[in-house]
């Protein structure tokens, strides 16, 4: 969490998990609605599967596709990752494609199943950045949480920013409020 204050005085306390989620949420369902997703190219790195999320992510992956996720088949229950979203770079594939397995619809995936696959990738994501952050990217987060709103809110429905004026943190720890 991160706790400062905004431009009203009051306090502003960010989950910095929830709104990067966001964020990365926002990102990846913008470029599929868009259309074909672009890829960021990544290093090749394959990936040893069990039988059930190899035959998922070969037989259902279409939802992987238009998320902007690339993976061909590569012997045994392996797939070689070749692209992935931007701002997935980085995250262990080994943990993420089975955990996408069971979230693969069978057929064209509808705006649900796309949002319900982006939630998981964003979540695992934003888990990569569990860091203390200063200044300067607290404020590019916030700027960039500022420009996506209020979209489908992530996985864990979490309050990304919580809001307290001045004069309730001032009742609630029984301080004399001003006079007016």
């Amino acid at each position: 969490f991160a706790a400062c204050e905004d431009g009203n005085g009051s306090l502003a306390v960010l989950d910095l998990h929830a709104a990067r989620e966001r964020v990365l949420l926002a990102g990846i369902m913008a470029r599929a609605d868009a259309g074909p997703a672009e890829q960021e190219p990544l290093l090749v790195q394959s990936v040893a599967l069990t039988a059930h999320a190899f035959a998922a992510v070969t037989e259902r992956g279409s939802a992987l596709e238009r998320l902007g996720m690339a993976l061909e088949p590569f012997g045994g229950s392996s797939v070689v990752v070749r692209a992935v979203p931007p701002g997935l770079d980085g995250v262990d594939m080994a943990a993420l494609l089975p955990a996408l397995a069971p979230l693969l619809p069978e057929g064209e995936p509808t705006y649900a199943d796309l949002l319900s696959v982006a939630q998981e990738m964003a979540c695992r994501a934003a888990g990569l950045e569990a860091r203390e952050m200063g200044a300067a990217e607290l404020l590019a987060l916030a700027r960039a949480l500022d420009e996506v709103g209020s979209p489908t809110p992530c996985r864990h429905s979490a309050v990304v920013l919580l809001e307290v004026p001045l004069l309730e943190l001032l009742r609630r720890a029984g301080g004399d409020l001003p006079k007016i």
